[in-house]
């Protein structure tokens, strides 16, 4: 891998969706030749059918005590993951706003989709190329390890790859932030029915990302909350070392021992229907444009989903 990304880096392809291609290849072809596909266990054991069957036999019985029943997959995995992707659609029409919501959305969307476009071609602080550090920093702070999208890299294999493979995928990475491309399997997840564990024959989705994606985003979020600054501090979610403990605790010092009526409001279709035109304009109120700006915009259209086989 590291022969191959010395010799690629003087000659890498100009089409991002090749250079992205050529990347995955090799870096499967080097994890594959250093790493075995399934862990070598001490004792080859020659009934090793017999074991596998007998775990899960014993899967079974646990289930049974706990009084749940075992779940296979969907027979059609595909005809499911359909059924899924047309629900969530279903689910993200702004229809199923109130009707002077979406009225109000369709009136001032021309103008928030200007302003948008307007920042996008403004040039910035942030449009300059993303650096090693930048990228070792979303490696670090990733999953230690997690399933792979449709691409079949882990994040160990983008961890392990050596300095010059690293310098490939972040010249990837830095072309489509300049270029305003992006690979078609960064806007495509994954889709798998999984049974639920409570409510048989009952499916809900699992979307599996591409590391290779993920570690991209991470790096750009990293640089968006940089530009953005310092976050609202009653915001408890997805914040670093912030949670539901410190929501709580900060309701109970509210209240100091006195007796009170606390609401919590559950919204309901709260992600489905985030409006990206809306999420853009309030980036572009906060002075984020230039690369930063379109990059996020990119991100957040033409999303897609693919069903993959499970491959032994």
């Amino acid at each position: 891998m590291t022969k191959w990304a010395r010799n690629y880096l003087e000659n890498s392809a100009n089409d991002t969706e090749l250079f992205y291609k050529e990347f995955i290849s090799k870096l499967r072809e080097a994890a594959n030749m250093s790493m075995p596909k399934i862990k070598q266990s001490r004792t080859d054991h020659k009934d090793a059918w017999y074991y596998c069957e007998r775990v899960k036999e014993l899967n079974a019985t646990q289930c049974q005590r706990k009084g749940r029943t075992e779940q296979s997959i969907h027979p059609n995995t595909q005809e499911e993951a359909d059924n899924i992707a047309r629900n969530f659609t279903e689910r993200t029409k702004s229809h199923n706003l109130p009707q002077t919501t979406w009225e109000k959305i369709n009136e001032i969307s021309p103008a928030r989709w200007r302003k948008i476009n307007t920042a996008c071609n403004m040039p910035d602080d942030t449009d300059t190329p993303f650096t090693m550090e930048e990228l070792n920093s979303a490696l670090s702070k990733g999953k230690r390890e997690t399933a792979p999208g449709a691409d079949a890299i882990t994040y160990s294999m983008l961890r392990h790859m050596g300095n010059p493979a690293k310098q490939i995928y972040l010249l990837l990475v830095n072309r489509t932030y300049a270029e305003h491309t992006r690979p078609k399997k960064w806007q495509q997840q994954d889709t798998q029915p999984i049974p639920k564990p409570k409510e048989p024959g009952a499916y809900r989705p699992m979307s599996l990302i591409s590391c290779t994606q993920e570690v991209a985003e991470r790096i750009v979020l990293n640089r968006l909350l940089w530009k953005v600054g310092p976050l609202y501090q009653r915001l408890y979610a997805y914040r670093e070392v912030v949670g539901t403990h410190e929501c709580l605790t900060d309701v109970l010092c509210a209240i100091n021992g006195r007796k009170s009526i606390v609401v919590f409001l559950d919204l309901v279709k709260v992600y489905e229907l985030a409006n990206a035109a809306t999420i853009l304009s309030s980036l572009v109120r906060k002075r984020i444009k230039g690369n930063l700006l379109t990059w996020t915009k990119g991100y957040m259209q033409d999303r897609g989903y693919i069903k993959t086989e499970k491959q032994e």
